[in-house]
């Protein structure tokens, strides 16, 4: 027997209601439900898959098995399941569901080889640190590995690379990097535009190599290829290696005027083999509202500058150019909020815990326990017991660990902040799973993570001074059309 049209209309609205969250009115003075961002964030359905040979397609995830070797999307213009090969794929990324939704404030646990943790509440007991999270529920780390433990909102990411498949435009030509560094010859010039570059910015960089001529960082330029016709706003940080002028310089170019040096120190690479050997790594700290500028080196403050003049129209291009051979890696670029009251110039010595309160005073002892809303420390001063709500920062004693090469693992970025490497990564069911160096098994739902990179798909940054004779950069293809205006 069929069923009547009124049997089909009613289950289609009770299906649609399924779906629907329904706000009811409220009486004076009775609060309403909970606005719709402040649930835990969500991303789109669909987002932008990146491959190896430069296409790029908006599709939705589906399935993917890495014993297979096959990842399944959807696209919207194709009928059926589109089967895509693992060792094609590079990254995917998709976008907030809702763009208003609040950070999520709580504790970020950063381990000693930069996997982030972000959780709303945290616990530490001997060798232990448990961690409850937005989307994974409880989560237990190893103390051993743990370096920060951080009070606040996650800090947003402009940008973090250079990654395998990445466009840059190198001596004024589209190119496609073959790796996750920026292996510059000589006299070359590589930039890219940022999607955002604000006006309290904070920019890292690593140097690997001793300029034997002069290399230099450019900030806020116009255009990522540096013509050499184009002389707009800009900010300019020189390693200077010359005989008798092994100076770092910071600089102003302007349009229609000369440069103009705003401070130099000593340039600690010029015969400095551990540099050259290790890598230089260089923080720079922007606040073009006030004039000024932070130089840091390797987590120790160098320097401040104030520009005698206001930048009025900063843009967002980021470059390198080098009159010999050098590498530049682990780019990252944040928002910043002003405040320089960090503990990085403890991050090489291993002797002890440090804590920083949010009073600015640092205390250095062993961090026995963090429970009940209350931090217990052993210090000079004794043991003390300090209620949880008054620390900023905690910097921890680590361990130290050899860890595998992530070659066949994924780096997984979530909505709340977090970034960690997955193994034997599986989507299956709207649901991500794998297994985490620290974490151990993890599983989440898709619609947490806000980007996926296949790691295998990259090369390993270069961890000593090895400059090939030339930059490893391919053409770039043509540009691909794409459904649901892709960018």
């Amino acid at each position: 027997m069929k069923p009547s049209c009124a049997f089909v209309l009613l289950a289609l609205a009770l299906n649609v209601c399924a779906e629907l969250e329904i706000q009811l009115p409220t009486a004076a003075g009775e609060k309403g439900p909970a606005p719709a961002f402040a649930v835990t964030p969500e991303v789109e359905d669909y987002g932008l898959l990146e491959l190896k040979n430069g296409e790029r397609f908006r599709v939705r995830l589906e399935n993917y098995d890495p014993a297979s070797g096959v990842l399944t999307a959807r696209h919207a213009l194709i009928r059926g399941p589109l089967p895509i090969e693992a060792s094609a794929l590079l990254r995917f990324t998709a976008q907030p569901a809702r763009p208003e939704f609040s950070d999520i404030v709580g504790w970020v646990a950063q381990m000693a080889d930069g996997d982030c943790f972000c959780g709303v509440e945290v616990t530490l007991d001997g060798d232990t640190l448990r961690l409850k999270t937005a989307y994974s529920g409880l989560m237990t780390l190893p103390r051993a590995r743990l370096r920060w433990l951080t009070f606040g909102s996650p800090p947003s990411v402009i940008y973090q690379g250079p990654t395998a498949g990445e466009e840059w435009i190198s001596n004024h030509r589209r190119q496609v990097l073959e790796g996750a560094s920026l292996f510059l010859d000589k006299n070359e010039r590589i930039g890219m535009l940022l999607p955002a570059l604000p006006r309290k910015s904070r920019l890292d960089f690593t140097l690997i190599g001793i300029p034997h001529q002069e290399a230099h960082a450019w900030f806020y330029v116009k255009g990522a290829d540096l013509q050499d016709e184009v002389r707009d706003d800009a900010y300019r940080l020189s390693f200077r290696g010359g005989f008798g002028n092994q100076r770092l310089v910071f600089s102003r170019i302007a349009r229609g005027r000369d440069e103009q040096e705003i401070g130099a120190v000593p340039n600690p690479m010029g015969q400095n083999w551990q540099l050259f050997m290790n890598g230089l790594r260089v923080s720079l700290f922007f606040n073009l509202d006030e004039r000024r500028v932070w130089l840091r080196l390797n987590g120790k403050q160098i320097a401040e500058w104030t520009d005698p003049q206001p930048m009025a129209d900063p843009q967002r291009g980021l470059a390198f150019s080098a009159g010999s051979p050098m590498t530049i890696s682990d780019i990252r670029v944040h928002p910043w909020d002003g405040r320089l009251e960090t503990m990085e110039e403890y991050d090489r010595d291993d002797a002890t815990d440090v804590v920083l309160l949010k009073s600015g005073d640092r205390l250095a002892g062993d961090v026995i326990s963090i429970a009940q809303g209350a931090v217990r420390i052993r210090s000079q001063l004794g043991e003390l017991t300090i209620p949880l709500e008054q620390f900023r920062q905690f910097r921890f004693r680590t361990t130290p660990i050899t860890t595998a090469a992530a070659t066949d693992a994924a780096q997984v970025r979530l909505l709340d902040g977090s970034s960690f490497r997955l193994r034997e990564m599986r989507i299956e069911n709207g649901m991500i799973s794998g297994r985490n160096d620290h974490a151990g098994s993890i599983s989440l739902p898709l619609k947490a993570a806000m980007r996926l990179v296949w790691l295998w798909s990259q090369e390993t940054s270069p961890t000593r001074a090895e400059v090939p004779s030339r930059p490893h950069l391919r053409a770039a293809p043509n540009a691909l059309p794409m459904a649901d205006g892709a960018q």
